[in-house]
């Protein structure tokens, strides 16, 4: 786009071929951009949500573990 309004400033903006140039590479740069950002923010959702589960697993067992009687002599041998 930067290119594009250079050249409209050069040239005058009556040149239709050269602001269709420019807003066209701008469009296939925001194409491109969204194709690596959208699965990546999937990605993302999906390993964060993966992350949370086992954070909230491994707290439960380790309330779990702190519940455990130790250093009580086991009377059920």
């Amino acid at each position: 786009m930067i290119t594009t309004f250079k050249l409209m400033t050069v040239f005058g903006s009556s040149d239709a071929n050269t602001v269709s140039a420019g807003i066209s590479e701008a469009m296939i740069t925001t194409k491109l951009g969204l194709v690596v950002a959208v699965p990546a923010l999937i990605a993302h959702a999906l390993m964060s949500r993966r992350v949370k589960n086992y954070f909230a697993e491994l707290e439960n067992l380790g309330v779990e573990l702190s519940q455990l009687p130790f250093g009580e002599a086991r009377r059920d041998l």
